[in-house]
């Protein structure tokens, strides 16, 4: 458990996606779980000093909560990722294609690594459509 103050004169709700919540009312300080410090700093909450003088601002090194998972990440692998699928399908090999004809997940991550689903299949995508720009 961390103590948090809000310091603002409206109440602030936080949540994690483990379904933990804490409302914190204005100018007053309370223990929140762990799991909900980060969320509530973001939020506008900082620490108190233990002696009780004027609360520490911690956002310095407070790291901000994404709540909105569409939102996409500054790091997308899109490029990476057209390009190992070009560079799989030139090999030419059935074993590292799904049926559909799509480099296997497993073969791309030994090559791009860990990305999401979402980059992986607009990737795809932008090899079909310059495939079938080609063929045209």
């Amino acid at each position: 458990m961390k103590t948090v103050f809000n310091p603002t004169t409206e109440t602030i709700r936080v949540a994690n996606l483990t379904s933990a919540v804490a409302v914190i009312a204005p100018e007053k300080t309370k223990k929140i779980p762990d799991s909900l410090f980060d969320a509530a700093c973001a939020a506008g909450c900082i620490v108190p000093e233990a002696n009780g003088e004027a609360p520490v601002d911690p956002s310095h090194d407070a790291t901000p909560v994404v709540d909105d998972p569409t939102t996409p990440g500054d790091e997308t692998k899109v490029p990476q990722l057209v390009e190992a699928i070009n560079q799989v399908l030139a090999e030419d090999n059935p074993e590292l294609l799904t049926n559909s004809g799509c480099p296997k997940v497993s073969v791309l991550k030994k090559i791009v690594g860990d990305h999401t689903a979402d980059d992986r299949d607009l990737a795809w995508e932008q090899v079909q459509s310059q495939s079938a720009a080609g063929d045209a």
